[in-house]
């Protein structure tokens, strides 16, 4: 069964939480919507919540010289960083796949690595 979270539901999911994952507890900004499931006796099972997802996407031409594709990268980079602060949004996700690449946003502006898989499910 699904319903809304409620104050006295916080210290249980809390606890929940700490017993069971690894990530850090999830803000509850952005939410597009929330909901806590519980068992039949009324019990919590757990909570789901769907959040507006600010992903950072450049593409770099990989045939321009190197000092073109930083600058390029630190222009975008000041732009995305502005206007998400503008909006709101508390961090700034990127799917890197070149070491050297994640190095250098990891260096250069402050993203820190996670423990995860990225999973994506296309709803197209």
């Amino acid at each position: 069964m699904l319903r809304d979270l409620e104050v006295s539901d916080l210290s249980i999911l809390d606890e929940i939480h700490q017993r069971c994952h690894t990530f850090g507890v999830p803000k509850l900004t952005n939410v597009v919507d929330d909901k806590v499931v519980c068992a039949p006796d009324s019990s919590i099972v757990g909570y789901g919540l769907v959040k507006m997802f600010p992903e950072v996407i450049m593409i770099l031409d990989t045939e321009k010289p190197l000092r073109q594709r930083v600058e390029a990268l630190n222009e975008f980079m000041q732009r995305a960083i502005e206007m998400a602060k503008n909006n709101g949004i508390e961090q700034l996700h990127a799917f890197v796949s070149d070491e050297k690449f994640a190095h250098l946003l990891i260096e250069r502006y402050g993203f820190n690595s996670v423990q995860a898989k990225p999973l994506v499910l296309n709803l197209e």
